[in-house]
């Protein structure tokens, strides 16, 4: 079936793409040369950072011929990490309920126009949101599975992911930490299982995510309640030959039993042992005593049943389930090191691209001056009285324009020798003093500015499949975004934690918090574009919405069979 849903989303997604047009702005030439005396100032690809924009977009963009190649290449790139993301959506989960409403879920996201439109701009929106999708998607599919084929996958979208914005290397940051932990239970599993076997026999199942609280329970497959039924008998046969499901000494592994160390659905003595995004065994291969050799990346998971080596005890990185993570979180710190070593270069080379002549820091709080502080009394008080702003006379004039004039406000900020000095000192902490200063004026602020920055917007013409109604649903008015995305997802997220499948949880949880952390941060240094800075945040909360809300399905699914089952039996 998933199959089949894939096809029907890439149908879509075409559809999408022969109605787009492309979409350029101001800052498109700082990604991409023009052709244009006027506004080519130099090279925009460096990868030691003599370019006004890190390295990630502008090579990816300097590998293809034109704009329509460019933004057919992002189309591409954002159709395989969403039906990625629901093909490991659909991996990761049991019911066929919660995989339907997931694979729907991240798939029509991937079709409204919210999202589709920055496909088609020559901007980095479309590539950070699409490496971030693709990154999720292939790291779920590695604890899932263990192939290095997706730890790979992993590994390469996450380090290109922090080459094209400064804000991902947080994103890219947790990630490395979630693959070090993978790399560093790995390392401490002892070298023979309780039975003599290696450590990395046992269940085919993945561990639980390394993003999550560090559970080391395993992922099974979706195998259905069959599977597991069978795996039950098979284990309770081979100890005593005995199928009475209620002998406390037949050696039973019914997931109902304390021993059996399942964590299905958070439903503890259900006796249900359904197949869980990081909790039940698989398809009871461990139950019937088959050993079956797990993926180099599910060390960690063979580890937590063989019994872990003490955490004193020096690490054995050479072990095969530690070699490949370590390499790969080698390889995401290596990113972000690079990207933080050349940062500042990029910053001494945007000025020379600028409108206004000033570094990326600088120009940015002249926004900040021009549309939110001088034309507002109350703020423009806090930052004079507060945060000591000197006074510039012919930067209140320019502001008190209805244009933006951003050249001309600038020219007025470098005529004024106090405020340009003043600006340097506070060009990139303004937003966080203001919030000190003014705590109340700043909740306003956000009050007004969130929903507008998580609401999306369009800014070309892209192909719509989806319902007037979809579209909505998805992206509400800003209005109504509190009621209709921002407390589903608080109640979601809380609810969810109770089915203790902490792979996926873990997974949504992190969005979140990463996805908060990264608005507040970018609000507090920019101002303007508010929909436009805040749509890599916006697809994030509505993927961890979409991931808790199949969560609860699931384990209402999971809960409801094991119930009848239980009746039946």
């Amino acid at each position: 079936m998933i199959t089949l849903l894939v096809a029907a989303f890439v149908a879509a997604r075409i559809a999408v793409g022969a109605g787009g047009r492309v979409f350029t702005s101001y800052d498109t030439y700082t990604y991409a040369l023009r052709n244009d005396p006027a506004v080519d100032r130099g090279p925009v690809v460096s990868i030691l950072g003599h370019s006004p924009r890190l390295p990630g977009l502008p090579v990816f963009y300097a590998l293809l011929p034109d704009d329509v190649w460019r933004v057919w290449a992002q189309w591409t790139i954002g159709t395989v990490a969403w039906a990625l993301l629901a093909v490991a959506l659909w991996a990761t989960l049991s019911s066929l309920a919660a995989r339907v409403v997931a694979a729907l879920g991240v798939m029509s996201l991937g079709l409204v126009p919210a999202m589709t439109n920055w496909d088609f701009a020559i901007l980095s929106e479309a590539l950070s949101i699409s490496l971030g999708v693709l990154t999720l998607a292939c790291f779920l599919l590695w604890r899932r599975t263990g192939s290095i084929v997706f730890l790979t996958g992993t590994a390469a979208a996450g380090a290109w992911w922090a080459f094209v914005r400064p804000e991902t290397r947080l994103p890219v940051g947790v990630l490395a930490l979630a693959v070090f932990w993978v790399a560093w239970r790995a390392s401490r599993t002892p070298a023979t299982s309780a039975s003599g076997t290696s450590p990395m026999a046992g269940s085919s199942s993945v561990g639980a995510s390394a993003g999550s609280v560090g559970d080391g329970s395993s992922v099974s497959p979706a195998s259905g309640s069959e599977s597991r039924e069978s795996g039950s008998r098979d284990s309770e046969s081979r100890d005593s030959g005995s199928r009475d499901s209620g002998s406390r000494d037949s050696g039973s592994r019914d997931s109902g039993s304390r021993d059996s160390g399942s964590r299905d659905s958070g439903l503890q003595g259900s006796g249900s042992r359904g197949s869980e995004a990081s909790g039940s065994e698989a398809s009871g291969s461990e139950a019937s005593g088959s050993e079956v050799l797990v993926p180099e990346a599910a060390g960690a998971a063979a580890g937590a049943r063989t019994g872990g080596v003490p955490w004193w005890r020096p690490a054995r990185w050479w072990v095969p389930g530690a070699r490949a993570p370590l390499v790969a979180t080698g390889a995401l710190l290596l990113a972000i090191g690079w990207v933080t070593a050349i940062t500042p270069t990029v910053t001494h080379t945007f000025p020379g691209w600028s409108a206004t002549g000033l570094s990326l820091e600088e120009e940015t709080l002249n926004y900040r001056l021009r549309l939110q502080v001088l034309p507002n009394p109350e703020i423009s008080r806090v930052f004079r009285e507060d945060l000591g702003m000197p006074d510039c006379p012919a930067a209140n004039r320019v502001a008190a324009g209805k244009d933006w004039a951003i050249a001309e406000f600038a020219a007025a900020y470098r005529s004024c020798p106090e405020l340009k000095a003043w600006g340097e000192e506070h060009a990139t902490s303004s937003g966080y003093e203001y919030a000190l200063a003014a705590p109340g004026q700043y909740i306003g602020f956000l009050r007004d500015v969130l929903p507008r920055s998580l609401s999306g917007i369009v800014h070309t013409e892209v192909g719509q499949v989806l319902p007037a109604s979809v579209e909505r649903l998805i992206f509400p008015p800003r209005q109504e975004f509190v009621m209709q995305i921002g407390v589903p997802l608080v109640l979601l997220m809380l609810l969810s934690v109770f089915t203790r499948r902490w792979l996926l949880w873990g997974s949504a949880f992190t969005v979140c918090v990463i996805s908060a952390a990264t608005i507040l941060a970018g609000l507090s240094l920019s101002v303007g574009e508010y929909a436009r800075f805040g749509i890599q945040e916006a697809a994030g909360f509505r993927i961890a919405l979409i991931i808790a809300l199949a969560l609860l399905i699931d384990a209402v699914v999971t809960w409801s069979r094991t119930r009848l089952a239980t009746r039946t039996t």
